[in-house]
Parts: structure tokens; sequence; C-alpha cells
């Protein structure tokens, strides 16, 4: 009967290289999705700048990796800030 909370923290700097690698792997993919990518880290990169949490699109972008398929996502995965970020992305 305990509660367990789980706190990630991420700092811009391993978000931004994130975004960089996610940007280089969604060229290979549909338009369409492409697009709803793109709108979640601009929103992302703007929250963050205004210093806000970030979170809730972090779990999108997360869910948008599952639905797409883990394995294209080739850039992402091989880099090492992939472990680090990984829980924040709800994977």
């Amino acid at each position: 009967h305990s509660i367990q909370i789980q706190s990630n923290h991420y700092r811009t700097e391993d978000i931004q290289k994130v975004f960089e690698l996610l940007s280089k792997d969604i060229q290979k993919i549909n338009e369409k999705i492409r697009e709803d990518f793109a709108m979640e880290m601009d929103y992302a990169v703007k929250q963050l700048n205004k210093g806000k949490d970030i979170k809730p699109q972090l779990l999108n972008i997360g869910t948008l990796m599952k639905d797409v398929g883990l394995g294209v996502f080739a850039n992402v995965i091989a880099s090492p800030i992939y472990e680090v970020i990984k829980p924040s992305l709800g994977l």
C-alpha cells in the first residue's frame, strides 16, 4: 500500500541532442507522421525555453515512436543519450 513516485530529470542539452537525432530519423518516414513529430518537438522546445515542464510532449513523442516502430529510430537508439532520455519518453 505504498505510493511510488518517479521523477525524471533531463538537461536542456540532452533534449536538444535527442531532437537533433530524431529529426534525422524522421526524414525516412511518412510526411504526415513527420509533421506530428515536428509539432510535438517544436512545442516542447518553446515550453523548455520558457522553463516549463515538457513531460507531456516527451510522452507524446515516445508514443509516436512506438506507433512508428522503434526500429526506424537508429540514430536515436544508437546514441548514448537514449538511455538517459528513455524514461522521459515513456519507453
